[in-house]
């Protein structure tokens, strides 16, 4: 019998071994891969340390798999208790060393010592068969395994499996207070309790509500009396205890995951006997799990709403909405305030030209020199050749001279161009008033300055006419004469008592203050901001963050405005004829 069951878990460690080999193989390789595209997160490790890592993960889970479809697979009696008692960790212990020592040697340590993959092996094989041992004596004290289940041998007519969900003994009254055959219309009831239930269970205890901590240890009470009383529950219902499971491999081959706890509840009725369906009740007040049970051909219940339990309130909840009541009523003899565009709007549009290199200046240029042709150049040069020299010389210097005038006032045209005017306003849309209250914006890296200084360049001087009664050269120009010379500053108009905007030590930070006070329900605007954009490339949209104090408010009011770009074709050129 030994012999037989030494035999079983060497084949069932195979059976998941081949496939557990191999996903971490290629786990391993897509790791490799991360690292020399340099793809990984540098809290992860050295290379070296992440596949130990993926080693120690797949094979602990090599071991519990393993050691889950051996309980699956063991009958009741004293061989099966015997070998859990006296072989089964020595034949766990002795798979689990001949895997670690199956892994190959990783090639980050080839022609190096192998003193820290020994001592990394010996610490795996030891983790491994600690995980083992343990498995193996939490199944070798299951009810299951120390004398035979009801449910495991033949029904009686009229009898029904039913596996409650977690949330049944959570959320349910207590198992013998629920009269099972009445509900179920059935003449016997097996109650069985997967492994699942139990950790689920388990693991409220140490929920953040006390009240599921209570009902947890309620839950596990009432277990523990049940099971002393040799599985009565009440007249015809008895309960039983079980662990077998599918594992990960088999749950996916019907659908479902090990991570999901409802998942591994369905896998334990289909492992009960034999996969028959035909008198399992999967019971729950779970819609989902209810739903899957069906889906997978089994007969579902929602438990009674009579015997459900109300949900007592918890004292920590009701202290939380206490103290979130409390912070309510503070919040609400603050001011409240927002901040805006002057339209009310927390967008905008902004249409901003493309510019291209000499756009502006060329115009300018072509326009004074077909002008100078016109009144210069029809006028005979009188003289001697030294004065043709003088005047061919005075011409290159006058064209140099426009030239770097024409592109000082094409740059001062691009920057006008690239200027929005924006106007903001605070509201306050409490009952509170607030007082000596900032604002501070913070601008766009696509921003390049506020408020800018943008000079135009003087006009230039001209050559007279050597011709009494010639037309001027500027007479001759009517898109120079027509030039913009100046910038209009922003519109300082504002609701009395603000200032701004003001620079601050952050460039890139501009602030209002308001002094007085922003009465309740009350708009305040503010001067006109002009913002200078970058040229080149801008993006579709950026953002204005804003932050406001008000004195006396311990809180700050944040967000953020929104402008949209829209890049525009500059006019066309006129024709200078």
């Amino acid at each position: 019998m030994d012999l037989a069951l030494n035999e079983l878990l060497g084949t069932i460690w195979e059976k998941h071994a081949r496939i557990i080999r191999q996903e971490l193989r290629e786990e391993t390789g897509r790791t490799a891969v991360r690292f020399a595209a340099s793809n990984v997160d540098v809290n992860s490790g050295s290379a070296l340390d992440v596949q130990w890592g993926l080693q120690w993960k797949y094979l602990e889970r090599l071991v519990r798999e393993a050691v889950k479809e051996l309980e699956s697979r063991l009958e009741p009696g004293e061989g099966t208790a015997r070998f859990l008692a006296q072989q089964a960790v020595v034949a766990a212990s002795a798979l689990v060393r001949k895997e670690v020592e199956r892994l190959p040697l990783p090639s980050l340590l080839a022609g190096q010592t192998k003193e820290r993959w020994e001592q990394h092996k010996e610490r795996l094989a030891l983790h491994l068969e600690t995980v083992a041992e343990t498995e193996l004596r939490v199944i070798a004290s299951t009810p299951r395994l120390r004398r035979p289940l009801t449910v495991a041998g033949a029904l009686a007519p009229g009898t029904k499996i039913v596996f409650p969900d977690t949330n049944v003994l959570l959320r349910g009254q207590p198992l013998k207070q629920i009269d099972w055959k009445a509900v179920l219309g059935a003449d016997q009831v097996e109650l069985v309790i997967a492994r699942v239930v139990v950790d689920e269970v388990d693991k409220k205890k140490y929920d953040p509500k006390q009240s599921m901590q209570e009902r947890a240890r309620k839950a596990n009470a009432q277990l523990q009396e049940i099971q002393e009383a040799e599985g009565r529950v009440r007249e015809g219902v008895r309960l039983a205890l079980t662990f077998a499971e599918l594992d990960s491999n088999e749950l996916r081959s019907h659908g479902l995951l090990w991570d999901h706890g409802d998942d591994r509840l369905l896998g334990s009725a289909l492992t009960h006997r034999g996969g028959d369906k035909t008198d399992i009740v999967i019971v729950s007040m779970d819609n989902g799990l209810l739903n899957r049970a069906a889906s997978l051909g089994f007969k579902t219940m929602r438990l009674p709403e009579k015997y459900r339990v109300p949900t007592p309130p918890d004292p920590l909840e009701a202290e939380n909405r206490r103290l979130l009541a409390e912070i309510d009523q503070l919040k609400a003899s603050y001011p409240k305030l927002n901040f805006v565009f002057s339209t009310g709007n927390t967008e905008m549009t902004a249409e901003i030209p493309i510019q291209a290199p000499n756009d502006i200046a060329l115009p300018y240029v072509r326009e004074w020199s077909q002008a100078r042709g016109r009144v210069i150049g029809a006028s005979p040069i009188i003289g001697d050749p030294v004065n043709v020299g003088e005047a061919s010389e005075a011409t290159a210097d006058e064209t140099a001279a426009f030239w770097d005038f024409a592109q000082k006032q094409e740059a001062a045209e691009h920057a006008v161009a690239r200027c929005i005017g924006v106007r903001f306003r605070l509201n306050n849309d409490s009952a509170q008033p607030a007082e000596a209250v900032r604002v501070f914006i913070e601008l766009p890296p696509e921003v390049e300055s506020f408020n800018p200084r943008i000079d135009f360049p003087e006009e230039p001087r001209f050559r007279s006419s050597p011709v009494a009664g010639q037309p001027s050269i500027v007479a001759q120009m009517p898109k120079f004469r027509n030039r913009p010379i100046r910038f209009a500053p922003p519109d300082p108009t504002s609701t009395p008592g603000v200032s701004g905007a003001l620079q601050t030590d952050d460039p890139r930070v501009l602030v209002f203050q308001i002094q007085g006070v922003v009465q309740d329900r009350g708009r305040t605007t503010l001067p006109e901001v002009l913002l200078l954009f970058k040229a080149g490339e801008l993006p579709g949209q950026v953002q204005l963050g804003y932050k406001i104090i008000a004195s006396g408010v311990p809180q700050e009011f944040v967000g953020a405005l929104k402008i949209r770009i829209v890049r525009t074709q500059p006019p066309s050129p006129a024709v200078v004829s």
